[in-house]
């Protein structure tokens, strides 16, 4: 791991944790009876937006778990690497609509998608 991975891990580790805490103040508040509907709804409000932000930033975390598993996976052969043919898939693509990162995985369709004996 690089040092500048590194800095960007505990960087990430001291938001989620404030953000963590945020969450938790924001719950009390929000749910304090003394308060008036507005404010808490406000915080209700402020709740909900930094439960968004935490969650992008755990799902950006996870991904880039994943990538990383993927090339460590790819690395050792223990999957191929993805390959494709980038003229076929673009015609493919122009025809059903779909991104040439996805495989077509219809069994028994040629590239046309016509059945094929």
């Amino acid at each position: 791991m690089t040092e500048e991975a590194s800095e960007e891990d505990r960087v990430r580790a001291e938001l989620v944790g404030q953000l963590r805490e945020s969450l938790a103040r924001e719950r009390t508040m929000m749910l304090n009876e003394k308060l008036d509907v507005k404010t808490r709804e406000r915080w209700t409000q402020m709740h909900t937006n930094t439960a968004q932000v935490l969650n992008q930033i755990l799902r950006d975390r996870q991904f880039k778990e994943w990538e990383k598993r993927l090339r460590e996976l790819e690395a050792r052969g223990r999957i191929l690497n993805r390959t494709t043919n980038s003229s076929e898939n673009s015609e493919l693509d122009s025809q059903t609509g779909k991104d040439s990162e996805e495989p077509n995985l219809t069994i028994g369709r040629g590239p046309s998608g016509k059945e094929e004996a």
